[in-house]
């Protein structure tokens, strides 16, 4: 019976430390099929939220008790591409045909991460992507973030690309305020955004913690068997 309690235990904790992780997956959508023209469908990705950002501005969402929202955003900058469209890096898809731009050098738009202190402590994977299919949008972007406007540059130069983001890792210490956001450095290109996915990474603490009291439900097990 000790056994089984301990074995049983082991996998508990080791549950608890995957559990930890958590994720704020923002699809930025759009029926706006070109200035004047909203026709379009909202086409959200599979477990993303949908952010309507058709209308530009300070659109919003709320995922897991955090509002996302968007900022330097024109009132039509956003487009939704046709499902079949293909550019620079592929294919569009459900996640990389809708988005919102700022044209013009050294145009930025991004996503506020709620306000200071919403983010809980802890290291975070964040993915960005950032695509579209017209050929003045096919040049590299800036991807950085911010924590209390704070800049930092993650990259100069993600290309555009249908299906793949750009991943970085991003620290908060749970009281400051943070952002993401893709720069253009170029006067006749566009900054755009597609999506952001942000995961906490589990404490290897609480990993090795759970590994260790299986791997020791298992040796006990061996030497009783």
């Amino acid at each position: 019976m000790k056994t089984s309690i301990g074995y049983l235990l082991g996998l508990s904790l080791l549950g608890a430390g995957v559990a930890q992780a958590v994720t704020y997956a923002i699809d930025i959508d759009s029926t706006r099929l070109s200035g004047g023209d909203t026709s379009g469908v909202i086409d959200t990705a599979p477990g993303f939220a949908s952010l309507d950002a058709t209308n530009g501005g300070s659109a919003a969402v709320e995922v897991n008790g955090i509002n996302f929202q968007l900022f330097t955003v024109g009132g039509n900058a956003s487009r939704l591409r046709p499902a079949s469209s293909t550019g620079a890096g592929g294919t569009a898809t459900a996640l990389t045909r809708d988005f919102v731009f700022e044209d013009g050098g050294s145009a930025a738009v991004g996503i506020l991460i709620g306000g200071a202190g919403d983010l809980p402590v802890g290291i975070y994977r964040v993915e960005v992507w950032a695509w579209d299919a017209d050929p003045n949008s096919i040049s590299p972007v800036i991807v950085a973030s911010r924590r209390n406007n704070a800049e930092t540059i993650h990259t100069e130069s993600f290309g555009s690309h249908a299906t793949d983001p750009f991943v970085f890792e991003l620290e908060s210490d749970g009281v400051s305020a943070y952002d993401i956001f893709v720069r253009e450095n170029s006067d006749s290109n566009r900054a755009r955004l597609n999506a952001v996915r942000i995961t906490t990474i589990p404490e290897p603490s609480s990993l090795v913690l759970g590994l260790g009291a299986l791997l020791g439900a298992l040796g006990v097990r061996r030497r009783q068997g």
